[in-house]
């Protein structure tokens, strides 16, 4: 997509191709007392100043939206890899002490049976391991099933088959320093670092281009004319040079996509305010 976005830059800030227009008069092909008839016209077209620099720069711009989207795109696959494997650490934990609890339930429930054999003991204490270890197996099953779809995600990031075998996670983690930082400062440093907000920084740089582009539409554009008329009685009037130019009289569609632009302006400057808030909630929900 990015690739795709700054190709669009060299479409815009291109002028059209020239046109080459040839016509003849059929009759004086078979008039032995005529000239052959013929005309050749080569035509330019020129748009008003600046109206191919505005529409090249918007597309710069929003290749620059893009690139930022690519950004963000790295940033998000990189939290889901860290929060996938942190939750596969989790339930590996957590499989390693359900066996360790179902191995200390089978070593007291012959003791539970014996006693409720000699008469020592009711019989609640054995039946209780037999719905504990029922349990047990219970929450294995589904520890399990929680593993495997944690190693076909993180298999998938990685371009894997969703079955493939990953090693297992180290035995134990070592937290964090607990680094909190002022607030404020962090939260600056979130608006500042956040390829989102570049990339809506991008775009309202691209639509202020557009907006500079729709208010040249009001003006003409010119195409120059090279005509050669064999036809012309007289040689000196055979060559002609000359310009022709649009009469912008759709004001209402240019007025339309010069409000069309300003309000997407107007909806860049809201998801911007949005966005920030959202950071700004982030930081402050990460560090309580």
């Amino acid at each position: 997509a990015w690739r795709a976005a700054l190709a669009r830059y060299a479409q815009e800030d291109t002028l059209d191709d020239p046109m080459l227009t040839y016509m003849f008069a059929p009759a004086t092909i078979f008039d032995p007392n005529a000239p052959y008839g013929q005309t050749v016209m080569l035509s330019q077209a020129l748009p008003w100043p600046g109206k191919r620099t505005a529409r090249g720069d918007a597309e710069l711009y929003e290749a620059e939206m893009v690139a930022e989207d690519y950004e963000t795109a790295r940033l998000e696959l990189a939290l889901q890899a860290c929060r996938l494997y942190d939750e596969y650490y989790l339930v590996t934990r957590q499989l390693e002490i359900n066996d360790a609890t179902r191995r200390v339930v089978d070593q007291l429930k012959p003791a539970a049976e014996a006693s409720y054999a000699i008469g020592r003991g009711g019989l609640y204490e054995p039946l209780q391991a037999v719905v504990m270890l029922a349990q047990l197996e219970r929450e294995r099953i589904a520890l399990e099933s929680e593993r495997a779809v944690l190693v076909a995600q993180l298999n998938e990031l990685m371009h894997r088959p969703p079955d493939a075998a990953l090693p297992p996670p180290p035995p134990s983690l070592e937290p964090p320093a607990e680094e909190r930082g002022d607030t404020r400062a962090l939260q600056q440093e979130a608006l500042a670092g956040r390829p989102e907000l570049r990339a809506l920084g991008a775009q309202k740089s691209s639509l202020d281009a557009r907006i500079e582009a729709s208010e040249r539409e009001y003006y003409p554009d010119f195409t120059v004319i090279a005509e050669y008329n064999s036809m012309a009685l007289m040689p000196s009037e055979q060559v002609m040079v000359g310009v022709s130019a649009a009469i912008p009289l759709a004001l209402d569609r240019r007025a339309a996509g010069e409000d069309e632009a300003r309000a997407r302006l107007a909806l860049n400057d809201s998801q911007r305010t949005v966005l920030e808030d959202r950071i700004r909630s982030e930081v402050h929900q990460a560090l309580t």
